[in-house]
């Protein structure tokens, strides 16, 4: 018996559906070769309908494979929500490729989800993207520069996760999720510290008041943007592959909502 334990089907499905939306030029041949056969038979898998498991790691994945007019309808959302003046020559990596890469050397292993670059590798927007994912937060989840508990949503925007990936930079940062709005500021992440919390842990009261602080503070550098207005653009740029791109960045368990 031959199967994928990745997809949950006996039979991983030849990559028909994949190698199609290479040759429309919407998803980047090097890279998505450079993903191997594992990832593009589970990508298969989804697009034939056939997957159990499609999480959001994947999808970050295949934001970043996008090419042409496709990863362009992205790039150009992303833009506008940040408050960005798109040009052409802008593209989308995943952070740890921008880690990896980037002429500046990092060894922190943690990474934002994606960061828009030029051709140069300067970034220009940082995106931290989230279906149902909560916020990753913790006791000395940083550097001494946020001592005590904190979380993505203070210290991604101080170089945490890259030197280059800084406010102090010109960097906008981009919160992707499930809200609908587009370009406004952050105000609520799934979760992210509450007044709540140091009344719940009493024990932790005066670190949960200053990790709220410097929340607080740090909401209003973050813009938002949605999962339906990449898909929108996706369906006015490339229509006749929209429908395929979107399953690609869609988890599995919400097609079943």
């Amino acid at each position: 018996m031959s199967g994928d334990a990745a997809t949950g089907h006996v039979g991983a499905p030849n990559e028909t559906e994949v190698r199609r939306l290479v040759a429309a030029g919407v998803l980047h041949e090097p890279w998505t070769e450079a993903m191997g056969s594992r990832y593009r038979s589970r990508a298969e898998a989804v697009l034939t309908a056939c997957a159990s498991r499609w999480l959001e790691a994947d999808i970050t994945a295949m934001l970043s494979l996008l090419d042409g007019d496709a990863q362009q309808a992205v790039v150009q959302v992303l833009c506008e929500a940040a408050g960005v003046p798109y040009r052409p020559g802008l593209f989308l990596v995943e952070g740890s490729d921008f880690r990896r890469y980037h002429p500046v050397a990092h060894a922190d292993r943690r990474n934002i989800d994606l960061v828009v670059i030029d051709k140069d590798w300067a970034p220009i927007i940082a995106i931290e993207a989230k279906f149902n994912a909560a916020c990753n937060g913790r006791t000395n989840y940083c550097s001494d520069a946020h001592a005590g508990w904190s979380n993505q949503l203070v210290c991604y925007l101080h170089g945490c996760t890259h030197p280059a990936l800084d406010i102090k930079n010109k960097v906008k940062f981009l919160w992707l999720s499930l809200d609908g709005e587009v370009g406004t500021e952050l105000t609520h992440v799934r979760g992210a510290v509450t007044p709540r919390d140091a009344v719940r842990y009493p024990w932790n009261k005066k670190i949960l008041e200053e990790a709220l602080e410097r929340q607080t503070a740090a909401m209003p550098q973050w813009r938002t943007v949605s999962w339906a207005a990449l898909y929108d653009s996706l369906r006015s740029h490339v229509p006749e592959h929209a429908e395929a791109l979107i399953g690609l960045l869609t988890p599995v368990q919400m097609k079943r909502v």
